[in-house]
């Protein structure tokens, strides 16, 4: 008898695997499995969505703006600025604030 699952995400379908021998597929599920979680990590799909101030701050930020003029600009100080994109860099995992800019970009937030 088949068997089979569908890896969704945000309610799409990503993956559609089918096997006939559960056993000898639990290897090949776990590595997806793991392999989906990952990307779930990268793009901040954990459940820790990133709030709509995080989102703007980024746009600005990708438009050259510096810290202190999204703080003026949205009128909240340069350090809450900073705290927004240092959250948003660990709900995504990214490592800078260019590299929180390309995820935004590749995941159609920009």
């Amino acid at each position: 008898m088949a068997c089979g699952v569908c890896v969704r995400f945000e309610n799409a379908p990503v993956a559609v695997i089918i096997w006939s021998d559960l056993p000898q597929a639990m290897p090949l599920l776990d590595l997806i499995e793991a392999q989906v979680n990952e990307v779930l990590r990268v793009v901040g799909a954990t459940g820790s969505r990133l709030s709509e101030r995080e989102l703007e701050v980024i746009k600005m930020s990708a438009d050259g703006m510096t810290s202190a003029e999204i703080g003026l600009f949205c009128d909240i100080a340069e350090t809450t600025v900073n705290a927004h994109i240092a959250k948003a860099m660990k709900k995504t995992g990214a490592r800078t604030r260019t590299h929180l800019i390309s995820m935004a970009i590749r995941n159609g937030h920009i």
